[in-house]
């Protein structure tokens, strides 16, 4: 028989915190320690993972640095900062909003300016801010499988090495690490709700946020869609919380993420409402969807980048890991282990991770028009294309692909039953195989963008100087222009003015930032100089868009195919010539002659600018100047028509007289059938330029540090 006794209310309370009778405070959840021997462990193979990938990115070009999301911020990160703070760029593009660059300020920027007022070199930092970002990748996963009960310690350790290897990651990591950031902190984002969920108080779920918004924070904004992909696990696992905490935990988070993201988002949004839109005359979904198949989404090489090829490939690592069968191999059997992993009835967060899984194949694939393809790709592409043209480059959902497919690869190998230690030897080795197929561009040294040198040549900071120490807010016009900076010297991508330039400077780009019209304005001077016919018109017609020097650059590599550079450069030093002669970029080692050839891929640059030639200038006077002088077109010049700036350019003519050879040119006569001199008939609509241009001419020196 069972009787129930009561008790009063104050016998409850008199053993409850704060009671009169000094009950005792509850028992505090047991603290995390660095102490202990999973952690020890943990941090063991953490180092050992650091080691192995910096001794290989090292071990890559020693000594010579390559180019890595901005060149700005690898070089000169000091006169990057000083730039960053107005949303006004005077100095490029004739002016214009700058696209995203406060995105660069943290962490890369950071990292990048501690490491310059420490004096550590250049390409030193490079590696090393690689290397951290890959063990952060490898960590990640390795506790948010902790936290979430899924795994082994063996098998979190792999699932976090193929994360961190995974080809989204490395096909990108060497030459847009700013990029893939986003992508590799996604675990992280997770990482500190995961933790909470044990409590499930309002005071946890509010700190759980606010680390969740630091770690959003540290993603940076240097591309908003990738940050964006990369927190759709944290927000699925939001949504997927019981009853009341979902809406606690999502409004806390929301803010969380709000506040971490303000910084970047709010000059974004600046950008978007006043800035020229440039989405459209760049990559269509039709380019970005096309290798975005089921396949290559879950084996994370679906960028189309990664298959580009201009006689070599773009990105050396994606080729290799979409064109060898080991890397692909390898991709594959890891995406088959995490799809097996997610359809286990006993995987922990079942409708979290799959949930995941399945919004980023919707993401990934509902645009792919190829077999098997999604049935309303049409439709899915003009939506790309038109109001989500931002989220065009599908590919930056596969991070959250990653995540998701890494965790369920650790929770399958751990339900694995490996009865037999032959059975076990022979997964250790297979789990070996895979991950060097997946690091087989770190083993072959080709992690890295391809195009190394040492430093930026000295003769681009002497251009630099002289410009801004002779025409601080005058334009400078570079030529021949190129898609991307790809030099006889190595491949920096940006233009190096970009970060040494202290006065305004434009060139014809790909894309156009400033608008149109500034790009129809360059385009008529850049198909004057691929023409290859002296138009002194030029003159004019760069002055009147505020252009005073033209400088003529000698180092493109001749070997890109992405422009001809070297005809370009010939073409080029005919800008300004009298009628039936040819002066072109000079040699190495003696003054400009007429006829000359430019030196081609071989030796380097030097720049001699600031020489006045109120005649001809002597051998000896032009080697005292270090080399050929800038060809200064000024009214002293006026009676050696040949020299003004260049022609104007198919479907470009400028008003009547802008073909005119100069201000102050006198016609010489022409002679009549019986040998006499007849007058010319005057010319009319003479066009006088507000002020003339400067040619400053780069040629090879042998005895630049660079390259």
């Amino acid at each position: 028989m069972t009787t129930t006794q009561r008790l009063s209310l104050e016998e409850i309370l008199r053993h409850q915190p704060g009671s009169s009778d000094g009950g005792s405070p509850p028992p505090r959840r047991p603290r995390r320690r660095w102490g202990e021997a999973a952690e020890r462990a943990g941090l063991r193979w953490t180092v050992v993972a650091w080691v192995v990938v910096l001794a290989a990115l090292i071990v890559a070009d020693p000594g010579r640095m390559t180019f890595d999301t901005k060149l700005g911020v690898d070089i000169d990160p000091v006169g990057f900062y000083r730039q960053l703070w107005h949303l006004w760029d005077p100095l490029e593009w004739f002016g214009a909003l700058q696209d995203q660059y406060i995105g660069y300020a943290f962490p890369m920027g950071a990292f990048y300016l501690a490491a310059h007022l420490l004096q550590v070199p250049v390409w030193l930092t490079e590696r090393v801010w690689v290397s951290l970002l890959l063990v952060l990748a490898f960590w990640g996963p390795v506790k948010l499988a902790e936290a979430l009960g899924i795994g082994s310690r063996p098998t979190r350790l792999l699932a976090g090495a193929a994360f961190a290897l995974w080809p989204t990651f490395t096909i990108l990591v060497g030459s847009a690490s700013a990029g893939v950031l986003p992508g590799l902190l996604a675990p992280w984002a997770v990482l500190p709700l995961a933790r909470s969920g044990a409590v499930g108080d309002a005071g946890s779920d509010r700190t759980a946020a606010a680390r969740s918004g630091l770690v959003v924070a540290c993603m940076g904004g240097v591309n908003a869609a990738s940050t964006l992909a990369a927190l759709v696990p944290a927000g699925l696992y939001v949504l997927t919380r019981p009853g009341r905490r979902r809406r606690v935990l999502a409004a806390w988070w929301a803010a969380a993420v709000l506040l971490a993201t303000s910084w970047w988002l709010v000059p974004l949004l600046y950008q978007a409402r006043y800035g020229f839109n440039f989405l459209p005359y760049i990559e269509q979904a039709a380019n970005t969807t096309q290798t975005m198949s089921a396949a290559t989404a879950l084996r994370g090489s679906g960028n189309w980048v990664a298959y580009l090829n201009f006689g070599q490939p773009w990105l050396t690592a994606g080729s290799v890991m979409t064109g060898t069968a080991w890397a692909v191999a390898g991709g594959a059997v890891a995406a088959a282990a995490g799809l097996a992993g997610l359809a286990r009835r006993d995987l922990p967060e079942a409708v979290w991770l799959r949930g995941t899984a399945a919004v980023g194949a919707l993401w990934a694939l509902a645009g792919y028009a190829g077999p098997l393809g999604g049935p309303l790709h049409h439709q899915v592409q003009a939506l790309l294309d038109g109001p989500a043209s931002a989220l065009r480059n599908v590919f930056k959902i596969e991070p959250a692909l990653a995540v998701v497919l890494a965790l369920g690869m650790a929770h399958v190998l751990a339900r694995g039953v490996w009865p037999r230690p032959a059975a076990r030897r022979a997964a250790c080795a297979a789990a070996v195989v895979v991950l060097a197929g997946l690091g087989l561009p770190y083993l072959t040294g080709k992690v890295l963008q391809p195009g190394s040198f040492r430093q930026v040549p000295g003769y681009w900071q002497q251009a630099a100087t002289w410009l801004a120490a002779h025409g601080k807010t005058e334009t400078t016009l570079m030529v021949p222009a190129d898609s991307h900076g790809i030099y006889a010297w190595g491949q920096p991508i940006d233009e190096p003015l970009e970060p040494l330039a202290r006065s305004p400077w434009v060139q014809r780009n790909l894309v156009p930032f400033s608008g149109g019209g500034v790009s129809d304005l360059l385009a008529g001077a850049e198909q004057a100089v691929e023409s290859g016919a002296a138009s002194p018109g030029l003159t004019g017609y760069l002055a009147r868009a505020g252009i005073r020097y033209v400088l003529v650059r000698n180092d493109l590599d001749p070997r890109a195919r992405l422009h001809p550079a070297d005809r370009g450069a010939r073409r080029a030093g005919r800008i300004g010539v009298h009628p039936g002669r040819r002066v072109r970029p000079a040699r190495s080692g003696r003054p400009g002659r007429p006829g000359d050839r430019p030196a081609g891929g071989g030796g380097r640059a030097a720049v001699s600018p600031g020489r006045d030639l109120p005649g001809r200038q002597s051998g000896r006077a032009a080697d005292r100047a270090g080399g050929r002088p800038a060809r200064r077109l000024d009214h002293a010049r006026r009676r050696r028509p040949g020299l003004a700036a260049a022609a104007d350019g198919p479907g470009h003519a400028g008003p009547p007289g802008c073909g005119d050879r100069g201000p102050g040119h006198r016609r010489r006569p022409a002679r009549g059938p019986a040998g006499r001199h007849r007058r010319a008939a005057p010319r009319r609509h003479r066009v006088r330029p507000a002020h003339p241009q400067h040619l400053l001419y780069l040629h090879r020196d042998r005895h630049d540090p660079a390259g």
